[in-house]
């Protein structure tokens, strides 16, 4: 199994309640992760998805990809950097990209949330 390597920021269990909440008012239901820009928020506990488990393995190629999609939203001059500075520098373009096909789409049929999924092999 190939090991993930990327900006990842764990929630203290206050601030995971209101991204949770966040999530069903949005009714994106019960979320483990997030990727904004360049980093990966991870929601679940650790007692939730266990880290170096199949599980975390899995959330995070699936966060993952959501880099590389906000990657592809950032300048040309942007591939001299990391996958991270690029997602991060992507962000402002993709952010209001997908929550525009979202509102289109809802969250299972999203064209990104499609391709996550696939990424992370579910």
């Amino acid at each position: 199994m190939e090991e993930i390597r990327l900006p990842i920021l764990k929630l203290c269990p206050a601030f995971r309640r209101i991204f949770r909440s966040a999530a069903a008012a949005l009714g994106s239901g019960d979320i483990a992760a997030m990727t904004i820009g360049g980093v990966i928020v991870k929601i679940a506990s650790d007692a939730d998805v266990v880290p170096g488990s199949p599980d975390e393995h899995r959330l995070l190629a699936h966060e993952r990809e959501h880099m590389r999609q906000s990657a592809g939203y950032a300048p040309w001059w942007a591939r001299l950097f990391p996958l991270s500075i690029r997602a991060t520098l992507g962000a402002p373009k993709y952010i209001p990209a997908y929550v525009d096909i979202w509102r289109r789409t809802g969250y299972a049929a999203h064209p990104y949330e499609i391709a996550a999924r696939y990424a992370a092999g579910e």
